[in-house]
């Protein structure tokens, strides 16, 4: 891990909840996408990915990363699909892959790119453009996405607080997601 990962995964740690929602916004979309190459179901592979940054917080005080922070998202969601395929092996949606395979590809994911997103900082117009889509969703979407990211509630916790069910929670925050996903396309 570089410096610059080293000092952003310690705020991180400390509970800097943008930092942490800076990762989340930069590493979803294609964490999903290998997911989803993995398991062929989108849904599963979003739940995937989404468990994957709850675990990430849930445990950041006590993690000790070696490795690069964009290796180790990848690593946490190739072990949780393989769980996943391993639990679920009579689905019959979900393509067979030996492990070798799974592996194999791992092993090419980890290749470090010279230009990661790390290698920046955050810069002020990216946090203002992030915040004017916040700002601008629908007032229920908003609620549920400043409980869940910057309160840290889990999607059951939102869903009993506002009375309304855990599948509404989940579509309100994809839908966040999704318009934030458009914000920081312009700055990869």
């Amino acid at each position: 891990m570089n410096l610059i990962e080293k000092d952003f995964f310690c705020k991180i740690q400390e509970g800097d909840i943008k930092a942490y929602d800076f990762l989340f916004l930069s590493y979803y979309p294609c964490l999903c996408y290998y997911a989803k190459d993995l398991l062929k179901i989108s849904e599963v592979a979003e739940e995937v990915v989404q468990d994957v940054f709850l675990k990430l917080w849930e445990k950041r005080s006590v993690l000790t990363i070696q490795i690069s922070l964009k290796s180790y998202l990848y690593k946490m969601v190739h072990n949780q699909c393989l769980n996943y395929i391993r639990n679920h092996s009579t689905h019959k949606t979900i393509k067979t892959f030996s492990i070798e395979d799974l592996n194999t590809r791992f092993e090419l994911l980890e290749i470090e790119s010279s230009d990661s997103i790390f290698d920046t900082m955050l810069s002020d117009q990216i946090e203002k453009d992030l915040n004017l889509v916040v700002d601008a969703l629908p007032e229920q979407c908003k609620k549920i996405f400043y409980l869940c990211r910057y309160q840290g509630h889990s999607y059951s916790e939102i869903a009993g607080q506002l009375n309304i069910s855990v599948s509404t929670v989940k579509t309100q925050m994809l839908r966040a997601i999704e318009k934030l996903k458009e914000v920081l396309v312009k700055y990869q």
